[in-house]
């Protein structure tokens, strides 16, 4: 499904990028590699895609899934040993990639079921939590031994979370798809709590982002409002302008500027809001089309990549590192070793 571009404008912000790729549900999330380049996560599609953000290049890579259907991975998580590890949605097994060499494995044992887990977080212990969506716990992968195991509390019900955030207090919040309340995890114990207000209605937030401020933003998929959450109180509010529509955001981005950016799925705007202030404003370009991407990176050369969904090429966000205030912060640690604690993992290693 085609796009045309638009401008904001005298100044270009947004482009299309990369080959032409048909299909729908391709790709689902990003990783941003240590050697620069983009890895994303296949949906429908049957490959990764890589971008290399210096030439803005694509090209498919690693083993060909097409075995596994759809829906098979939803979002990835970079981890010290230099590896990303994609999230099995319909999958049954966790997907390695060494993006040295572009190969691909399965890892982790084999869970049955459907629409397991969506969305992953490297916590300060080094190990990597998935998501629970129509699973009824937590996955929990470390990446030193390539093993998963089950832990958490059992929540019954599906469609109940999607993403997660790392909070400066080490805890993981996962984002309320259709449940009611955030769910917290400790993972210095393994324990889990629900927290914050409840909220009806399902669908509501995909994926987190958490702002130098200390709060995180969760992103209005079918919700009219950001969902705000303070960890240091365990407070919930709605914040920015009220937007109706359905489907409208899946993901958002840290820019280097300080203002968040999410991802238009059903929208036909970017969405900006000013953590600082907490007002919300749309960019002035409109795209057409239903579930068009999901879920962005930010690269090193300060643009943001969208991954495509229904929409058959890369978006590519510019002009947003004016004043650079995220500085270093933006930037994977050289020594991997570093990365659980870091504040790039928190700001940005995560679905």
């Amino acid at each position: 499904m085609g796009l045309k571009k638009y401008y904001f404008g005298k100044s270009k912000y947004t482009s299309l990028i990369g080959s032409v790729y048909s299909g729908s549900e391709k790709w689902d999330g990003g990783v941003l590699a240590p050697n620069g380049k983009i890895y994303f996560a296949p949906r429908a599609a049957n490959q990764i895609l890589q971008l290399d953000p210096s030439t803005n290049t694509t090209s498919l890579i690693g083993s060909n899934y097409s075995s596994m259907g759809i829906f098979k991975y939803a979002g990835g998580v970079l981890a010290p040993n230099g590896k990303i590890y994609f999230v099995p949605n319909n999958a049954n097994q966790v997907l390695q990639l060494d993006p040295s060499t572009n190969t691909t494995s399965l890892i982790g044992s084999v869970y049955g079921g459907g629409a397991r887990w969506i969305g992953g977080v490297l916590a300060p212990n080094g190990k990597i939590y998935f998501a629970p969506h129509d699973t009824s716990q937590i996955l929990e992968l470390d990446p030193s031994t390539n093993t998963t195991s089950l832990i958490g509390s059992v929540y019954s019900g599906s469609n109940k979370y999607q993403g997660g955030v790392l909070a400066p207090n080490g805890k993981i919040y996962f984002t309320p798809y259709s449940a009611s309340q955030i769910l917290q995890l400790d993972p210095a114990t393994n324990t889990t709590s629900l927290i914050g207000s409840v909220y009806t209605g399902v669908e509501k937030y995909t994926g987190g982002v958490l702002a130098p401020n200390g709060k995180i933003y969760f992103v209005p998929l079918q919700a009219s409002q950001i969902l705000q959450l303070d960890p240091a109180t365990n407070t919930t509010s709605l914040i920015g302008s009220v937007y109706g529509g359905s489907y409208k955001y899946a993901g958002g981005v840290l820019a280097p500027n300080g203002k968040i950016y999410f991802v238009f799925n059903g929208a036909s705007q970017i969405l900006q809001l000013d953590p600082t202030t907490n007002t919300t404003s749309l960019l002035s370009g409109i795209y057409s089309s239903s579930s068009k991407y999901a879920f962005g990176v930010l690269a090193p050369n300060g643009k943001i990549y969208f991954a495509p969904r229904a929409a058959n090429q890369i978006m590519q966000l510019s002009k947003i590192n004016i004043p650079d205030i995220i500085g270093s912060d933006a930037q994977i640690p050289s020594d991997l070793s570093t990365l659980p604690a870091s504040n790039y993992n928190m700001y940005y290693n995560k679905y």
